[in-house]
């Protein structure tokens, strides 16, 4: 069984590392992070209802923030994935000094060969049409990327529990709150397997903002006119009976990530930052 996480002793020692995670309702009634304090963070784009803890006995900081309900102001509003403040969102984690961020999300497969209920872990994604930044100045200038030593360690830690997660795949993100259409997701399935609402922009923040992310996804339906019909009714089962799933997926990666994880993507940082000088 997963430790249980403890409020009382993280600020007496200094965390080894601190790791972000934007969650959301795969996430959001899980107890496994209900022992944690609740604070808010201010940032320039609003406030941030965030959740912060010692994981378990480890020396491993996290802050949880579930993405619909981040509202500092009104947490108990629900917002649709177009009205999420991602500006306040991941600048909060980076002013929290995250060393990375994991994103966890809800997805629909635009492929039969990831059905419902499996664990899938993106290696790109697309969003050509919505893209956002926070600076306005040359740093918005960025290669997007999705953190690979992460995306290896995920996959080493969910082959590990038996769960045959999907290696790679693009995330597609659309606009929301609807489900696509079936002439949209025959458009889309050109360029991914995964659909979402909200991950690309998380991702693309995180880069512009140099901290290393990865995405965590599990399936709950198939993408409209793929496989059976797809009804509200059956996606809310679905995401129902996968919960306990995700949850546990994010428990052994928390239970068992450390700084060496992320050194691989600390010393691209500095030869990416080498390349960009020299070719300016």
């Amino acid at each position: 069984m997963a430790p249980q996480q403890s409020t009382t002793t993280y600020e007496d020692e200094p965390a080894e590392m601190t790791v972000g995670i934007i969650g959301g309702s795969s996430l959001f009634h899980s107890k496994r992070f209900s022992g944690m304090d609740q604070i808010t963070v201010p940032t320039e784009y609003g406030p941030v209802l965030a959740y912060k803890g010692r994981w378990g006995t480890s020396s491993t900081d996290i802050v949880f923030i579930q993405r619909h309900h981040a509202d500092g102001d009104k947490p108990s509003d629900y917002k649709q994935p177009r009205n999420i403040n991602y500006h306040a969102i991941v600048t909060a984690l980076k002013e929290l000094n995250c060393d990375c961020i994991i994103g966890v999300y809800s997805v629909g497969s635009m492929t039969t060969a990831i059905p419902i209920g499996s664990m899938a872990i993106p290696n790109d994604y697309f969003n050509p049409f919505d893209i956002i930044n926070i600076s306005s100045h040359y740093e918005a200038h960025i290669v997007p990327c999705i953190s690979e030593p992460l995306r290896k360690y995920f996959l080493e830690v969910l082959r590990a529990e038996g769960l045959n997660p999907h290696d790679g795949g693009v995330y597609v993100q659309t606009a929301g709150p609807r489900f696509e259409t079936k002439a949209e997701i025959r458009f889309f399935a050109q360029f991914g397997e995964l659909v979402g609402m909200t991950g690309c922009h998380e991702a693309g923040l995180a880069n512009e903002l140099q901290v290393p992310f990865a995405m965590v996804s599990i399936v709950d339906n198939m993408a409209h006119g793929i496989g059976e019909q797809l009804t509200l009714e059956q996606f809310k089962i679905a995401q129902k009976a996968n919960c306990a799933t995700m949850e546990r997926s994010v428990v052994k990666i928390l239970d068992n990530i450390s700084r060496i994880v992320l050194e691989e993507d600390l010393v691209g940082d500095d030869e990416d930052k080498t390349a960009a000088e020299a070719a300016c």
